[in-house]
């Protein structure tokens, strides 16, 4: 028996030993990205309902410090009250988010009676 022999028998049993076990193996991988996918999902809508609750907390301080003459920039203000908040909870996320869902909060703030009507005429339909 020559050497081609053997390399020729070990190709097939490998050949066959990978056709057999990659299905399962590859099964294995989807399961994983799903549950890890999952685990993403809830925790960055934690993250989100965190940062709602923080954006709108920091309006409100930013909107009375302004009112009381304690500072001069109210967006400056709400962003350092939000980054420091973040911080505190170990939540790491991006300036332009923040700042994003600062605006969003003054937006519902600055509309929070257009809101209601349009949900009470939404509601009555």
């Amino acid at each position: 028996m020559d050497s081609n022999f053997w390399y020729k028998l070990l190709q097939d049993i490998i050949v066959l030993a990978v056709t057999a076990i990659a299905p399962a193996l590859f099964a294995l991988i989807v399961v994983m990205i799903k549950k890890k996918y999952a685990e993403f999902k809830s925790y960055a809508n934690d993250y989100g309902w965190d940062l709602d609750q923080i954006a709108n907390m920091a309006v409100k301080a930013a909107e009375e410090a302004k009112f009381a003459g304690l500072i001069e920039d109210k967006m400056d203000y709400a962003l350092d009250i939000a980054q420091k908040q973040l911080d505190k909870k170990g939540i790491k996320i991006d300036l332009a988010v923040i700042k994003a869902a600062i605006e969003a909060a003054v937006y519902s703030e600055m509309n929070k009676d257009r809101i209601v009507e349009a949900r009470e005429v939404e509601e009555a339909q």
